[in-house]
């Protein structure tokens, strides 16, 4: 049996980004995933800037274009152009993004990685858990981390969390050589049923995808796909194309367990409005690392302490599901709002300043239009 301080399901944003903390902070950390790395990603690799002001390293090296501008549209039919002297998005491809940010990880003493068919069982004692997985190798910890994305097994076997709902996507690409004209980065609410389309242009192909938070209501496919890129870029086909789920539902997670913590899309950390899912993916994983480095140092709870650092993410996530509920209830009447002053700029200048939507909100309630910029190391790098 092998022994470490955290077992960390899940090789991907959140799981890598709580094993560089823990690791820089003297754990003993093992990383455990059913993929090798680089592994295929369906994501539309959006990576906003206050997804860049968490991670410890630059990620300019995989950063493929960045934006200033957005384009917001209802169905496909009228668009409007928002922009903001500042980027608001850093365009990434998620195979290289993941494989970047582990890479960067296993830099780190103190942390490896292994390969696992899948987890067999999990047992939780008073001060340790055991993972056993399907190939019958046993891995004991102090604690254990699920972040093994939407699906996850540590959430089904542990019986930590059940989310209400899970989100749906499906994407695919277009090579920028069979386009007459390079769209601009697009997002057009109420394509689908709550939900929008969006193309994320990335140096040399645009990402293309549909996203709708009910997917219990309405089915997206590969024909609706298809049907809004003829619309909008007057193409017939898309490559690749692939459907995921998106872990939501998070704002109403109660860790119970004192050894076992959910992170990520595990824990449904994505957000419901635009489902985005980087940016509390990543602060989901250092809030568990903190919480643990916390126990440790003070001899405090580990679960008292992540409930604590988890619930900005929380609350976050939470006021995103309200805004959601409205926002595509409303259309077109919200789309107007958003596309008109003064909402649009102080949204855009919010985006550009890395700040959630809870703050966004705050600063528009309080007429703030301009937030101050800091401006992320990775873009900074990646500009120069």
């Amino acid at each position: 049996m092998s022994s470490y301080d955290v077992v960390i399901v899940g090789g991907g944003p959140s799981g890598a980004a709580a094993a560089y903390d823990l690791a820089e902070a003297g754990f003993r950390v093992i990383i455990l995933d059913k993929k090798e790395f680089p592994r295929f990603k369906p994501c539309a690799g959006g990576v906003t800037t206050k997804a860049l002001h968490l991670f410890r390293y630059s990620i300019a090296p995989v950063i493929r274009a960045t934006t200033n501008t957005m384009v917001v549209g209802h169905g496909t039919g009228k668009q409007k152009t928002l922009s903001t002297n500042a980027p608001i998005c850093a365009l990434t491809v998620r195979t290289e993004l993941d494989q970047f940010c582990l890479e960067k990880t296993l830099q780190q003493q103190n942390v490896t990685f292994e390969l696992i068919p899948g987890i067999k069982s999990i047992h939780q004692e008073k001060d340790t858990v055991t993972l056993i997985t399907k190939d019958d190798r046993s891995f004991e910890c102090l604690y254990l981390l699920g972040a093994d994305g939407a699906h996850s097994q540590v959430r089904k076997l542990t019986g930590e969390f059940t989310p209400d709902r899970t989100a749906v996507a499906l994407e695919g690409i277009i090579p920028y050589d069979r386009l007459k004209n390079i769209p601009e980065f697009t997002f057009d609410f109420g394509v689908v049923h709550k939900g929008y389309g969006w193309l994320f242009p990335k140096h040399d192909h645009v990402n293309v995808g549909l996203y709708t938070r009910r997917p219990d209501e309405v089915k997206i496919s590969k024909t609706q796909l298809n049907q809004y890129v003829q619309a909008r870029l007057g193409v017939d086909t898309v490559d690749h194309v692939c459907g995921f789920p998106i872990g939501t539902g998070g704002e109403y997670y109660q860790p119970t367990s004192e050894r076992v913590f959910l992170v990520g899309d595990a824990g449904g950390m994505s957000e419901a409005l635009l489902g985005e899912g980087i940016h509390n993916a990543i602060k989901s994983g250092q809030a568990a690392a903190s919480a643990l480095i916390n126990a440790k140092r003070s001899n405090f709870s580990a679960l008292e302490a992540y409930k604590e650092a988890i619930y900005p993410v929380m609350h976050d996530a939470l006021n995103c599901r309200k805004v959601a509920r409205v926002f595509y209830k409303v259309l077109p009447v919200s789309y107007a709002f958003l596309s008109r002053y003064p909402v649009g700029t102080m949204a855009m200048n919010g985006f550009a300043a890395g700040l959630t939507l809870t703050e966004c909100k705050h600063h528009m309630t309080s007429f703030k239009i301009d937030p101050k910029v800091l401006e992320p190391s990775s873009l900074t790098e990646y500009c120069n």
